[in-house]
């Protein structure tokens, strides 16, 4: 619903000719029973990770990186990790793999410029 909603928002912007180009980053979320999976970009061809969060707890987000460059994020019971790492990514800003696995690290202050 969500990319369909972004694709109309572009798609209405070309015909009043306006540029908008569709750059929205790919998400999707499932609850399974007391757990919420949220996964944010592509991760296919990743060749390093970063963990933050207590993966023993059950509160989590493993960065893909290809090369030094994010690419997805997987996250499980944290959706402000998630949100956050959608908006890294449609900015088109990563953070290093030290700065993503740094629970002490703001992410959020990458955004700002």
């Amino acid at each position: 619903m969500q990319n369909a909603t972004e694709q109309g928002k572009s798609a209405a912007a070309a015909l009043l000719g306006q540029e908008r180009p569709f750059t929205a980053t790919p998400w999707f979320w499932s609850d399974q029973y007391d757990k919420k999976l949220q996964m944010a970009g592509l991760s296919m061809g990743a060749d390093g990770w970063a963990v933050r969060g207590d993966m023993a707890g059950g509160t989590f987000t493993v960065y893909h990186f290809k090369g030094d460059q994010l690419i997805a994020a997987d996250s499980v019971n944290a959706s402000k990790d998630h949100l956050l790492v959608r908006k890294l990514l449609d900015a088109g800003v990563s953070p290093t793999r030290e700065q993503a696995g740094d629970v002490g690290f703001d992410l959020a202050s990458l955004l700002v410029k």
